[in-house]
């Protein structure tokens, strides 16, 4: 995918309606997983023309997921707090969201911080600004590189390229790549979601993009 020569990553979000607050940690987590996969197919489909019954998904050797039949098709998904996002690209993609919920951040902050990054931690104007851009960063890398949690968050090499994304004050994202990319931005609906699988189910024509492009 180009833009006057520019290799793109395009990044969908959407908040999410996670029931009742009462619900199971674990039952919200599997809902915002479920629509997290939903919200994918509905960007791959749209962009590629791609039908969703192609894009079954399988694991790689440290559970990075990929398409079965379209390999060359690179995407990630993250959730945090009612927000979900995936990023699509042609070359492999890392991104990662979290919400800046009140945490008890500096034993965190050791564990996934080097020692230089931990002193510039420490004297920060705003920690845990600090704190969450950090993490968001490496954790968007791991996902890039596909490693996962078999990496040591503090020895990472952080080689590539990375940008921040400011969809909401609440949240800190960051996404992560190979090279450098346009990054183009568009917020979907599950409303959207809802009418777009069920002409996909009657297949319906549909258009190529979605509007309402932001491009960082």
């Amino acid at each position: 995918m180009t833009c006057e020569g520019k290799k793109r990553v395009f990044v969908f979000y959407m908040y999410v309606n996670k029931g009742p607050g009462n619900a199971a940690p674990r039952v919200r987590t599997k809902h915002m997983s479920e629509m997290g996969g939903r919200l994918l197919e509905y960007a791959v489909s749209r962009l590629y023309r791609i039908g969703t019954d192609e894009l079954s998904r399988s694991k790689g050797e440290h559970g990075k997921p990929f398409f079965q039949r379209h390999p060359e098709i690179h995407f990630n998904i993250s959730h945090s707090g009612d927000l979900v996002v995936c990023a699509v690209s042609d070359f492999e993609i890392g991104i990662d969201i979290q919400e800046k919920e009140r945490l008890h951040i500096e034993p965190i902050a050791k564990k996934i911080m080097s020692r230089d990054e931990h002193e510039r931690f420490l004297v920060s104007h705003s920690p845990e600004e600090f704190f969450f851009r950090t993490w968001v960063m490496k954790e968007s890398y791991v996902k890039w590189t596909g490693d996962g949690i078999t990496r040591d968050l503090q020895s990472l090499p952080m080689d590539g390229w990375h940008q921040f994304l400011y969809i909401d004050h609440r949240f800190a994202t960051c996404v992560w790549a190979g090279i450098p990319l346009e990054v183009a931005v568009n917020e979907i609906r599950e409303a959207d979601l809802t009418s777009y699988f069920a002409a996909e189910a009657q297949r319906v024509p549909r258009s190529h993009l979605v509007s309402g492009t932001r491009t960082f």
